[in-house]
């Protein structure tokens, strides 16, 4: 028996992989692969697997709020539907498991990681971890923009360097059980970030998955005058004194939809952050489940071991690169669109968007 455990690693489009998979549960679970609710919930991934880790959870951490949700007895409830998977998957003969959360990317989740591979292993389940990565210069705005998103002003370059990561997620799974891969939009051709990992999964297992269809969430990706917003508004007052009117301005930036450019990478900042990665990156390359001819194509290229190596980019350098971005045009679009819209409490919310400092 096999498990698959898609660490998703950030924005690599782990949301429309989940959304897929839970559309897909019945036709999956009829082919022999189960990707199990863990909870009623309307996000699609397992986030519910943080039980297994919660002593790690900050108490200001949003998974942290999520399980206070969920109540007592929250980890004995995932471990039960996990067992139940497992026995479906059995039943089967040649079951697969499949579970998504990108949380288990996360350094903190190395309590939860080992508890997940300890129970599999009781149950003699064989586990396969799938980290799905970017290429370096492609992935860095975007990983900018969610810290921005989801912590206000604290943008810290160690949470975007996912290769970092990748030596936690060793030491949990090990070097034989982690499978690598890189998403390329212009090296798939395709794009189809979804399609890619289904016929990753079916490569792994040695059978297709059937086709569910293509992707069901569109990029949500912020523009980058909204990310300077946030940033100011981060400095100015923290996320976590209410994340209630924080949540309802970001889903507000998602709903409008406001076209304005998104943030793009300072043109001296590639060289840099090409020359850092090069050698960790080229590694992971040389052990991805990728034929030579495009393993070539992602490789960076390296300078002579005598060079120096540019400094790494710096949490001041990245603050005041995304406040380069701060455009009051666009706030006041923002403001008209709450307004016009159904959202409520539009005061407050209004309230909170005006607190930003201008420059």
């Amino acid at each position: 028996m096999r498990a698959i455990i898609h660490l998703g690693m950030q924005k690599t489009g782990s949301s429309a992989i989940q959304a897929q998979l839970a559309q897909g549960r019945e036709k999956l679970a009829a082919e022999g692969f189960f990707y199990p609710s863990l909870g009623e919930d309307a996000v699609a991934g397992h986030w519910q697997l943080a039980a297994l880790w919660a002593e790690s959870l900050p108490p200001a951490h949003h998974l942290a709020e999520r399980l206070r949700h969920m109540g007592p007895g929250a980890a004995d409830r995932v471990t039960l539907a996990l067992e139940t998977a497992i026995a479906q998957a059995r039943a089967h003969g040649d079951g697969v498991v499949l579970l998504s959360a990108e949380h288990l990317s996360h350094p903190m989740s190395a309590p939860g990681g080992k508890r997940l591979t300890a129970l599999f292993a009781r149950h003699g389940v064989q586990v396969t971890a799938l980290a799905y990565l970017r290429p370096v210069t492609d992935h860095y705005p975007s990983a900018a923009q969610q810290q921005v998103k989801r912590y206000g002003h604290k943008i810290d370059p160690a949470l975007i360097d996912h290769l970092d990561r990748l030596e936690t997620i060793e030491t949990i799974y090990g070097a034989d059980a982690l499978r690598l891969r890189v998403f390329s939009r212009q090296s798939l051709l395709g794009g189809d970030v979804t399609a890619d990992v289904a016929q990753w999964i079916g490569a792994v297992c040695g059978r297709a998955l059937p086709d569910l269809g293509g992707a069901l969430r569109a990029n949500e990706s912020m523009p980058a005058a909204a990310s300077a917003l946030l940033l100011r508004l981060g400095e100015a007052r923290s996320p976590e004194s209410d994340p209630r009117l924080f949540g309802l301005l970001r889903g507000a930036i998602q709903r409008a939809g406001l076209a304005f450019p998104r943030l793009t990478l300072p043109e001296t900042w590639r060289a840099r952050l090409e020359a850092n990665a090069a050698p960790r990156w080229n590694a992971m390359l040389a052990r991805s489940d990728h034929p030579e001819p495009l393993r070539a194509a992602l490789r960076l290229r390296e300078g002579p071991p005598s060079a120096p190596i540019p400094a790494p980019i710096s949490a001041e350098e990245m603050r005041d690169w995304v406040d380069s971005a701060w455009d009051e045009t666009y706030n006041a679009a923002l403001a008209a669109w709450i307004e016009g819209s159904r959202m409520g409490p539009k005061s407050e919310v209004l309230a909170l968007l005006r607190g930003a400092k201008a420059p």
